[in-house]
């Protein structure tokens, strides 16, 4: 404005006096014209708003006689005279105010700075360098299998002690935080280590980190091989041909790396449940095919979002393609009950729904605007994806919390599950450990459907699926789904009495079962709260979730 007062000044003290003094020449557009349209506009609007202001006052003293060149000298007389108050700007630049502002601002700007330093410290922590020390671990136990008094074996060994103080050495300023983490890098060294006293030890640290805001999150992985196999290049040679080793068996650790991008508490009744949302940050080549877990004795959830999102991504690049591949008939398994064309149906069905509700959305209207304006591709499937990832973690979150439920609860084993676990056990060894974990997905999975809302028939397909599979006959989701479809088959039909109907045993009667339920997705919720209703004589679990920020909420939970 003060550049713009000055402008307008010049002007009128080089204007020429006006030839008519009935008639302001500054009213028009004619004395301006040497300026440039942006500033000329300015100008005329300074000026007039100046002498909007001095009619008001020569109103109030009642003149009204005032010419043209009279007009202008009191129009430079306002422009002369120093502002009556001061402007945010001008007490801005006083030197008590703009002095400790600006040491201010640049503290800021450092504390800033500093604050992205340490966090990108803290990032390759856990992204670098605890799955460097799991390899290094492993390579070490493999060297040791074949000579434990080799050069080799000692130089991993003084390479693997200097990663591991590097990783404890960055959380100085957190003793607890220290402890918890060295406790954890040495047990994985350690020949062998009882799993849950490890699950117990990344308990511990992952609860310190949460408490202290640190984003990340440690998940232990125990893997068994025969110590001949180690390492990978041995055991090649050996299967081609080369010398057999005696060894036994070698238990390899691993520490899994995550960042959490979001927690959040589900209460149940008076207790507040949190479950972590993650990403897998390391390479480590372990994958574990499961959208979420919770280890035994853990009071604590994770949500896998990377692996969401492999499964999801599976969906759209065959739609992309035409085809739409759902995950119900395992690579290689011939289609002969024709189910593979009703998954199809019901996972097209929910992702047309999100693509409607996108083309019906203000802000994705916008975002292909801005998207063509940019030669940038707004797709509407991909959008969809990305919302059918989302949704997948949520109703994900709602299964690994019933365990935390069941587990507080120590959920008992009905008269019935006795029949129904020998049924399916026929080929399989049914240890008290895979016989309690096939109960507790069982009850999951009745949650899982509960609140599966929209997405009823997808996880129709994805529980499927997985029971179809012959290669994982040995996890307990693929039991618990052999009881569950007849189970809700039998409560669509109305038949369904406190002892179940027996399981699916053969691909016809799982075929049967899904058939009958896809016939009826949108009401997977009903049956699934209505049978765990009459088979384990209480209600489900009501789960509310909340996003509760309070890191102190974490002694509630416990």
């Amino acid at each position: 404005m003060a550049i713009r007062d000055q402008l307008l000044k010049k002007l009128l003290r080089q204007a020429p006096p006006a030839p008519d003094p009935y008639k302001d020449p500054f009213e028009t557009a004619g004395p301006y014209r040497s300026w440039m349209p942006g500033i000329r506009t300015a100008l005329r609007l300074r000026y007039l708003t100046h002498k909007e202001a001095i009619l008001r006052e020569n109103k109030q003293n009642l003149r009204y006689d005032v010419s043209a060149d009279e007009m202008r000298k009191q129009v430079l007389d306002r422009l002369s005279r120093k502002p009556t108050g001061r402007g945010v700007w001008a007490f801005l630049l006083q030197p008590f105010v703009a002095v400790p502002l600006l040491l201010l601002l640049t503290a800021g700007g450092i504390y800033s700075a500093m604050a992205l330093q340490k966090s990108a410290q803290d990032k390759n922590i856990f992204r670098i360098d605890i799955p460097r020390h799991s390899d290094t671990v492993y390579q070490l136990k493999a060297e040791q299998s074949e000579n434990p008094e080799s050069d080799k074996a000692a130089e991993l060994q003084t390479e693997l002690d200097g990663l591991q103080q590097n990783i404890i050495d960055h959380f100085d300023k957190l003793p607890i935080v220290q402890d918890k983490l060295s406790e954890l890098l040495s047990a994985i060294q350690q020949k062998e280590f009882p799993p849950t006293e490890l699950f117990n030890l990344s308990k511990t640290l992952n609860d310190e980190l949460f408490v202290n805001g640190i984003p990340y999150y440690i998940s232990p992985m125990i893997e068994s091989a025969h110590c001949s196999h180690l390492p990978l290049t041995a055991f090649l040679a050996r299967l081609f041909g080369g010398a057999q080793g005696t060894g036994g068996q070698c238990v390899i650790y691993a520490l899994l790396t995550f960042n959490v991008e979001e927690y959040r508490y589900y209460n149940e009744r008076e207790n507040n449940h949190l479950a972590f949302f993650t990403r897998r940050l390391d390479r480590i080549d372990i994958n574990e095919n499961v959208l979420g877990k919770v280890h035994l004795g853990d009071n604590t959830a994770q949500i896998l979002l990377s692996n969401i999102d492999a499964t999801s991504q599976s969906s759209l690049t065959a739609v992309n393609s035409g085809q739409l591949q759902s995950r119900l008939m395992p690579e290689g398994m011939p289609d002969v009950y024709g189910l593979e064309s009703i998954a199809r149906r019901l996972q097209t069905r929910v992702l047309n729904t999100y693509i409607d509700e996108l083309e019906a959305s203000p802000g994705f209207r916008f975002k292909r605007i801005w998207n063509r304006l940019t030669r940038a591709d707004a797709k509407l499937l991909t959008a969809a994806t990305e919302k059918l990832q989302r949704r997948v973690a949520d109703v994900t979150a709602f299964h690994e919390v019933q365990h935390l439920i069941d587990q507080f609860d120590d959920i008992q084993e009905p008269p019935w599950f006795e029949d129904s676990i020998n049924a399916v056990a026929a080929k399989v060894p049914m240890t008290p450990t895979l016989r309690n974990h096939v109960l507790w997905e069982l009850s999951a999975f009745f949650t899982h459907l509960a609140y599966g809302e929209e997405l009823q028939g997808v996880l129709l397909n994805e529980f499927t699926g997985i029971t179809l599979n012959p290669m994982l006959q040995d996890q307990p989701h693929y039991y618990s789904i052999r009881i569950l479809l007849p189970v809700l088959q039998a409560m669509k039909e109305g038949t369904l009495e406190s002892t179940p109907p027996p399981p699916a045993q053969t691909l016809s009667d799982v075929a049967l079962a899904y058939k009958a339920l896809a016939s009826d997705a949108d009401n997977l919720n009903h049956l699934a709260r209505e049978s765990y209703k009459i088979l384990f004589d209480r209600d489900l679990s009501g789960i509310d979730k909340t996003r509760l920020r309070s890191r102190s909420l974490l002694q509630t939970a416990q």
